[in-house]
């Protein structure tokens, strides 16, 4: 694909942004790892907060922007050259 017609809100695998935000993913994905197994397993009372209602919604939120950012995330192929599609 030639440079005049990359799609609209491409990310490069290569981008500081990406990588940054591939990190913070990790980092909700730990989260969500060493906190879910304890508020299933012992139902604490803090788990029954609508603020932590609030907070795994919004978790569970940007996994699906993550979701959606990696669909959108140019790869470089065999070639180098840079996959758009």
């Amino acid at each position: 694909m030639n440079k005049e017609s990359k799609p609209a809100f491409m990310f490069s695998s290569t981008q500081a942004a990406r990588e940054r935000w591939d990190y913070f993913v990790m980092c909700i994905a730990t989260w969500n790892a060493l906190l879910l197994p304890i508020e299933l397993a012992y139902e604490p009372e803090w788990t029954k907060t609508s603020a932590n209602t609030w907070i795994n919604a919004f978790i569970d939120l940007l996994f699906l922007l993550d979701i959606i950012v990696v669909f959108r995330t140019a790869i470089v192929g065999e070639n180098g050259e840079i996959v758009t599609d």
